[in-house]
């Protein structure tokens, strides 16, 4: 046994993990719907009037999980981390 202590909190992949995971966690129908159309490739107008929501209903919303993610700077980061940890929606 070592007596190392390991500090995952200062290891920056962990809390984009753990940041990631919260967004997830915090996500409900309508954005697990918004994501699953951004994933098929469909523009923010066409998610929305698919779902029956406004365009900037989804701009909103997409924003809030980009935020609340950890900061991603584009709805591409987003969507390729979705991919990057093999989440089907």
């Amino acid at each position: 046994h070592s007596s190392q202590i390991i500090d995952y909190y200062g290891d920056e992949s962990v809390q984009q993990v753990e940041n990631f995971d919260r967004m997830l966690l915090n996500c409900d129908e309508m954005d697990f719907k918004i994501l699953k159309g951004l994933m098929n490739g469909l523009t923010y107008e066409q998610v929305a009037e698919r779902n029956y929501f406004s365009a900037n209903t989804v701009k909103y919303r997409v924003h809030l999980m980009m935020k609340n993610g950890g900061g991603y700077d584009s709805k591409r980061e987003l969507l390729d981390e979705l991919k990057k940890y093999g989440l089907k929606l």
